[in-house]
């Protein structure tokens, strides 16, 4: 079965959509939020949001699918790709699990490595990225079936809450 969604792509700043002026970018949003809200009753079951830098829109989907949290009750609201790289992967987590919360369960996440442009801008090879990306889904995938863990990597290195705040001198409750 086909199911109907639907994949946002804000067109870049430089678009025919005001040409990116800051008097009109509230204007967009709102124009955005109000037909997503619409997409609800014209009986789309989802909407992907996108994650593209310097340029765009749409650099936080999350903040985005938050937004639209508040106006829906019933749309599956999801990221198309976090690009992993991008975050410390226990941020990651933090955000999906507040998300997950705020949507009342409705969240789809969707990860990614990035595209070449935006991570050039950041310093990031291509090698590094998948590195990168492997490492934050396996600190994902533990977060959701463990209730603490640690991890060490080539990129991340944390451990657990209380051995880390047990050598800081901070205590962790009461």
């Amino acid at each position: 079965m086909i199911r109907p969604w639907v994949f946002e792509f804000f067109p870049e700043l430089s678009a025919p959509t005001g040409g990116g002026k800051p008097s009109t970018v509230p204007d967009y949003f709102s124009s955005y939020l109000s037909l997503w809200e619409k997409d609800e009753k014209f009986g789309f079951e989802g909407i992907f949001f996108s994650e593209h830098h310097f340029g765009s829109y749409s650099p936080s989907p999350n903040l985005l699918i938050a937004a639209v949290a508040q106006r829906t009750r019933t749309l599956r609201l999801g990221v198309m790709g976090v690009v992993t790289p991008n975050y410390q992967p226990w941020r990651i987590v933090e955000e999906i699990g507040m998300l997950d919360n705020i949507t009342g369960g409705r969240l789809e996440i969707g990860t990614a490595i990035g595209i070449p442009p935006e991570l050039a801008a950041l310093n990031i090879t291509m090698d590094e990225a998948r590195g990168r990306n492997d490492e934050a889904l396996e600190i994902l995938d533990a977060a959701l079936t463990q209730e603490v863990i640690s991890y060490h990597g080539k990129y991340y290195n944390f451990d657990a809450y209380r051995e880390a705040s047990d050598r800081s001198g901070l205590k962790a409750g009461p």
